[in-house]
């Protein structure tokens, strides 16, 4: 009797590979072999830990492309060079790590599952800046590539001030106004994220064009003044409820006749895809108290609530286009 072998990611110790990239990257073992190409005795001396324990990981992380070894001493790959060293344009560390901290909270699925109640208390914007100040940085990388091509499908030459709601970082907000020099945008963020965003402003040398303003959007009054309001990642942390009711808020604050545009993980209508939804879903399940993703369907419910027209999916799983009546 032939057996059908289980995917390779789901084969016993897919995890292991993941922990060793990350603990070295907690450790800022590329960041050290990027200045200094070391020995696991000198590497051990310098970041004070035990040598054999060093070179088991160190050759481990050899296996996996990871570093180069030349007789005893250990180098970085161009790959770990380009997205493992901190401070490098394209560093991925922070998102490893935010994930590494998140497995404590994957530990209680079982327990979510039976009980139906978060591994959390309070959302991680609110309750741990360290894990906050991880997750806007690894976001950000992310968001960097993805901004301008959102920024080129939703036309941004008819808008002239955007609300990036929810704005984490404020990396939409920036990428949108360096691609427009007619543009003005705010960010509206819990505080945690507002301090995060307002580095992110300085550094871009942004400041007189994007305002970094505090708030919780389910809770306070939503600023006015902005004929486009950008949701991005927004939708899945809230329950159905507080989404139909945001809708309502958002219609009335945004300009009239402006847009209001919708990025989130976009399910189809059974909620089984796509998969990364899917599973995501699962996330919300441990990270919030009634969040998951929502389908298109439902998005386009609440929009069509709250008065808004012209609805239109752009992309399927990621971005919807409304706009309020003039």
């Amino acid at each position: 009797m032939q057996t059908r072998q289980l995917p390779g990611e789901f084969k016993s110790g897919s995890h292991w590979r993941h922990k060793v990239v990350t603990t070295a990257v907690k450790l800022d073992l590329f960041g050290h072999l990027a200045l200094h190409p070391s020995t696991a005795t000198s590497l051990a001396s310098d970041l004070g830990g035990d040598p054999r324990a060093f070179r088991i990981v160190l050759d481990a992380l050899t296996a996996l492309k990871l570093l180069g070894k030349r007789g005893q001493t250990y180098v970085n790959t161009p790959l770990s060079d380009k997205y493992l060293v901190p401070g490098r344009s394209e560093y991925q560390g922070d998102q490893l790590i935010v994930d590494d901290l998140c497995w404590t909270m994957w530990d209680q699925l079982e327990e979510a599952l039976l009980r139906g109640s978060p591994a959390i208390r309070e959302p991680i914007f609110k309750d741990n800046p360290l894990v906050t100040e991880h997750l806007l940085r690894g976001l950000h990388q992310d968001a960097l590539s993805i901004a301008p091509k959102i920024g080129a499908a939703i036309d941004l030459s008819q808008h002239h001030k955007v609300l990036d709601l929810g704005g984490g970082g404020g990396t939409y907000a920036l990428c949108f106004v360096r691609d427009n020099p007619f543009l003005r945008a705010s960010v509206f963020e819990l505080p945690q994220g507002a301090a995060i965003a307002r580095q992110f402003v300085d550094s871009w040398g942004l400041q007189d064009r994007i305002s970094v303003l505090e708030g919780n959007f389910l809770e306070d009054k939503l600023p006015r003044g902005h004929d486009l309001i950008f949701m991005s990642n927004v939708l899945h942390g809230n329950s159905a409820e507080q989404n139909a009711t945001l809708f309502e808020r958002v219609a009335q604050a945004v300009e009239p006749g402006g847009r209001i545009v919708v990025r989130d993980v976009i399910m189809d209508p059974d909620l089984t895809s796509p998969e990364f939804g899917a599973i995501f879903s699962v996330n919300m399940l441990l990270h919030t108290a009634e969040g998951r993703c929502y389908s298109s369907r439902e998005i386009m419910r609440w929009m069509d609530q709250a008065g808004l027209k012209d609805l239109r999916h752009i992309e399927a799983h990621s971005l919807i286009v409304s706009q309020a009546p003039s």
